[in-house]
């Protein structure tokens, strides 16, 4: 049998090259993974780059974060990623929050809500200007309250959600009233025509983000 030792006898500075080549090509590929945040481009309020919200979800928060803009002056950002490509959740949120400049400059009235699909973890970045309505122990509620629909996939549900959440927070620091959420917030009269059923918080939630995935259907 020919022996196949001769093939593999590479002349040195062929080999060196090719050592020089490889190390070069990997040298350019690393830190790619940590700047990825870097390659997106802001598409609206609505972000969905992972492509598991439904085009009525996107419709809805749409509408929401705009009305939330025009009358709380106070932007919401929702993004969606397959995958944090190596970095933290919160320095990819933090970067990119900076990067889109999230928020009217001077007031930093701004928050995203960034869920990476794939690698199951979620953050919420929060300007300097929104704060001190909502602190880490209230976002970090919120985010608890997705985290039963993330873990079934329902990405839909699961941030709506937290959107309609920080929305509510934002109106009521505002005092203004929000024509997306519908009613829920007010007392919905019984069948009498006089008594009032109160609906707790959870309840309300429920049926906002029911009406904003279902009423584009509908209508």
């Amino acid at each position: 049998m020919r022996s196949l030792t001769p093939s593999l006898n590479i002349p040195c500075r062929r080999a060196r090259l090719l050592i020089f080549i490889l190390s070069v090509s990997f040298i350019a590929v690393a830190p790619s993974y940590a700047e990825q945040w870097q390659k997106l481009n802001v598409q609206g309020y609505v972000n969905d780059f992972a492509g598991v919200l439904s085009a009525q979800t996107v419709t809805g928060l749409s509408q929401l974060s705009t009305e939330v803009d025009q009358k709380a002056k106070a932007q919401i950002a929702i993004v969606t990623i397959k995958t944090l490509e190596g970095d933290t959740v919160e320095d990819f949120a933090n970067h990119l929050f900076h990067k889109w400049g999230v928020g009217a400059k001077g007031t930093d009235r701004g928050v995203m809500v960034l869920v990476a699909t794939d690698d199951h973890q979620y953050w919420t970045e929060v300007g300097y200007g929104l704060e001190p309505i909502l602190p880490d122990g209230k976002v970090g509620n919120f985010g608890r309250g997705m985290l039963p629909f993330l873990r079934q996939g329902d990405y839909n549900r699961a941030i709506a959600g937290m959107v309609i959440q920080i929305a509510q927070v934002v109106a009521e620091d505002s005092h203004v009233s929000l024509d997306s959420l519908g009613n829920g917030n007010a007392a919905a009269q019984g069948s009498d025509g006089g008594q009032q059923i109160h609906l707790t918080h959870g309840q309300v939630v429920f049926f906002v983000i029911a009406f904003i995935v279902l009423a584009p259907i509908l209508l």
